[in-house]
């Protein structure tokens, strides 16, 4: 970037131009990947270019052919979160859950992540309906953002579905309003000349969840993400029958269900049992409860409210979607606790009478743990850990959380909590089906074939291994992956997924506006993150071609330039006879040249001295 003018020195002046370039978002990398490589360690640019370009169109994808049932997966597999999977059915698109997640450490600095969903934009004529099972935000939460995109498909949710929904919208600035169909009981809905929707599995117990069988003239697709059986220490209830009777009475040529605890024995525990279990500890505890609940599971969290009050504990709530929700449980009747009696945490003064609080943070998707983070590190603004205050975590560890979670789990010990955990409590608060609670619901659907969504990989296998205990053969099950094309032939002989996959970009949204993320970005911000950043800001004089002064160095992330003199000295010599040679060499100042020239010596010097790469930003005032 050329600054004309005279009299511009100062490192104050050029690190706070520098410094708003960064913040304006406009610094662009010119240097090419083989600039940026040592000699020694170059790599192939040519085959990342196509890997950051962004696949954009999927039209070279064909329709299925009539009669063929296709299964899209936009999301949700190989991840917790971001659930998004269609059916297509010849001129028809049934669309089932619309969700975010949290980003991972491999979108760094991206917040919440929604699928990718230019292949439904396309085709969104055909999009008839689009179908949520439950009111969390790994099911909901990329609604605002995409329903205008897939054509303002009617929503068909349960009761406290839509109203979550509703109260999401408005926060989220120009969110269209959707068309909403509630269902109340099982019933059935024709969307098109050639589908039936048959929506089963409805309680009063459950009041966000359903299930789903979408009908067709080549057979019935069930689904039933998020469906648990009611049952009493692994004895199902005997109403459950006639819930579920409809995947007896209906051909299922294909099941699709979540895997989250696929691999976990047994059935999940009752809203009852771990309410029960929940209010023991919260009597046991001698000073303030720390608990995670999830904001979707209302029954669940109706009873373990209630229950603290009549210990005479005081309500604070840190999450804003678990306060909406248990606000909008109250409006509607669903849970038996005063609205006033939810207090948001704002309100909670850090005093020590307050050893009989219950504090409610937020559960989903790991949600808890960013407030216990900070709490462990003492960065909490609301409160911080006293002495014996009881922290539960009710939930399995993931594995690759596992690492991050026992430190934490330390760091708040050392503070004096006492800890509670999934391992030594036996408060298994999963709101996800167990082993034996799949293997119930798949003899009663008896599908043709199988497709497991929502999970990581190995929780997708486990899930296939429940159907191959009930008969179903290898061939007949499909391990997707994001951007899976599935289709099952007229005559359902043959399921096969497709050579083509659809664009799985990731979309972040930040603030109101989703925004496609290349890989190119996503992999500076890891080298960002990994290396650090080292801005160079040069002034050179046109008109003799030398520089005016020692070129000033910046860094963030890198090197403590205080402990680094003899390093950063002898990088702004390197810059200072690069920059020389090159305005000599073509007699003049030449931007681009220079900026290339300065990186790669730089780059090379910084790699045989420190063995790091960090960015390298050069800024020349002329």
């Amino acid at each position: 970037m050329e600054i004309p003018g005279k009299g511009i020195s100062g490192m104050a002046i050029a690190s706070n131009y520098t410094m708003a370039i960064i913040n304006r978002n406009t610094i662009r990398r010119r240097n090419t990947a083989r600039d940026r490589q040592s000699p020694g360690r170059r790599m192939k640019q040519p085959e990342r270019t196509r890997q950051s370009a962004p696949q954009k169109k999927n039209s070279f994808i064909p329709k299925p052919r009539p009669g063929e049932i296709r299964t899209l997966i936009l999301g949700g597999v190989s991840e917790i979160g971001k659930n998004m999977y269609a059916v297509e059915y010849n001129d028809s698109i049934v669309v089932f859950e619309c969700g975010t997640m949290f980003g991972e450490s491999t979108t760094p600095g991206i917040s919440t992540i929604m699928p990718n969903i230019e292949y439904l934009k396309e085709r969104k004529q055909s999009v008839r309906a689009l179908v949520v099972s439950d009111a969390s935000m790994a099911h909901i939460g990329a609604i605002p953002h995409a329903i205008r995109d897939i054509g303002n498909p009617t929503v068909y949710c349960r009761t406290l579905t839509k109203a979550v929904i509703e109260r999401y919208q408005e926060t989220v600035r120009r969110a269209p309003t959707p068309s909403f169909y509630e269902v109340k009981k099982s019933e059935t809905v024709k969307i098109a000349d050639d589908i039936l929707l048959h929506f089963f599995g409805i309680s009063d117990e459950t009041p966000g969840t359903l299930g789903i069988i979408m009908e067709t003239e080549s057979g019935c697709v069930a689904y039933t993400d998020g469906m648990r059986v009611k049952n009493t220490n692994g004895v199902v209830e005997p109403k459950e029958e006639e819930r579920f009777k409809v995947l007896r009475e209906k051909e299922v040529v294909l099941s699709i269900a979540g895997s989250v605890n696929a691999e976990r024995p047994g059935f999940s525990m009752s809203d009852k049992e771990i309410a029960e279990k929940i209010t023991h500890i919260l009597k046991e505890a001698p000073n303030r409860t720390f608990l995670p609940l999830f904001p979707s599971q209302i029954q669940r969290n109706g009873l373990i409210l209630e229950a603290a009050l009549k210990l005479g504990k005081k309500i604070f709530v840190q999450s804003v979607f678990l306060l909406k929700n248990l606000e909008t449980a109250c409006d509607l009747g669903l849970i038996s606790i005063p609205k006033e009696a939810i207090i948001p945490i704002d309100e909670l003064q850090n005093e020590s009478d307050g050893s009989n609080d219950l504090i409610v943070l937020g559960a989903a998707e790991n949600e808890e743990y960013d407030m216990l983070e900070k709490m462990s590190q003492e960065a909490y603004s609301h409160t911080s850990v006293m002495k014996e205050d009881t922290m539960i975590f009710p939930s399995p560890v993931i594995p690759t959380n596992a690492r991050s979670t026992q430190n934490l789990k330390d760091r708040l010990s050392r503070l004096g909590a006492i800890i509670q955990s999934y391992d030594t409590s036996d408060v298994k608060a999963s709101i996800h089906a167990g082993k034996d609670e799949l293997h119930w619901i798949h003899q009663r659907a008896n599908p043709k074939y199988f497709i497991p969504v929502q999970g990581y990989h190995y929780m997708l296998t486990a899930h296939t291994h429940i159907l191959r205990d009930i008969g179903m053969s290898p061939d007949s099950c499909v391990i997707p992956e994001n951007g899976s094309i599935i289709d099952i032939s007229q005559d359902n002989k043959i399921i096969k997924r497709q050579k083509q996959r659809l664009s799985v970009s990731p979309v972040s949204v930040d603030g109101h506006t989703p925004t496609l993320v290349h890989d190119v970005v996503v992999q500076d911000r890891k080298t960002l993150a990994q290396e650090g950043i080292l801005i160079v800001v040069v002034f050179i004089n046109q008109k003799k071609l030398e520089l005016r002064k020692s070129p000033d160095i910046l860094s963030r992330g890198f090197i403590y330039l205080r402990e680094s003199r003899d390093l950063i000295a002898r990088i702004r010599l390197v810059i200072k006879k690069v920059t020389e040679k090159e305005a000599q060499e073509h007699g003049k100042v030449d931007i681009d040249t220079m900026k290339k020239a300065i990186q790669k010596e730089a780059q090379n010097f910084l790699v045989n001295e420190t063995n790091k790469k960090p960015i390298i930003i050069p800024v020349i005032f002329t």
